[in-house]
């Protein structure tokens, strides 16, 4: 899989509608997008959410995106309805703190869920296996660090590769 970042903390402008557009021309089929950048403006995510995941949809492009409970509360959604995100064009959430091993295996039932690789746990992953998981729907990721001060270190990364 091939992707790119697209913040929602920048409107989408008819320059980066281009670049997104050119970015799947070279095939990139992925957007991810965090909707929990605690300096963002959570009032505008509704609209530029939709926005953006009408431009993945026409794209034919996947739309996941990084969220977490306070992040719903800013849609006017809750853990019961999150998966009608998909009608905004949302394909799949990228989920982490504060999220219950029954919500990620509710969520599983209806759209793809990317959990924290670097913190999930074998008997958190048991307990959704317990409450349905879906795992076709279901795919392990470490952290995306937008900042140069974040991420993994270069040797762990490095190493890991190796192994």
């Amino acid at each position: 899989m091939r992707g790119i970042s697209v913040y929602l903390s920048e409107e989408l402008t008819s320059a980066s509608i281009d670049w997104i557009e050119r970015m799947r021309e070279a095939g990139f089929t992925s957007v991810f997008t965090s909707l929990h950048i605690p300096e963002d403006n959570p009032t505008t995510y509704t609209e530029r959410l939709q926005q953006l995941g009408e431009l993945a949809r026409r794209l034919k492009m996947e739309l996941v995106a990084d969220i977490a409970p306070s992040s719903l509360q800013a849609l006017s959604k809750t853990w019961d309805d999150a998966y009608t995100l998909l009608e905004w064009g949302v394909t799949g959430l990228r989920v982490d703190y504060g999220v219950t091993p029954k919500q990620v295996a509710d969520l599983s039932r209806h759209m793809k869920v990317a959990l924290n690789a670097s913190t999930l746990t074998e008997t958190e992953l048991e307990e959704m296996h317990r409450y349905g998981l879906q795992r076709e729907r279901v795919e392990a990721w470490h952290n995306f660090y937008p900042r140069p001060e974040t991420g993994l270190d270069r040797t762990w990364f490095d190493d890991g590769l190796s192994n």
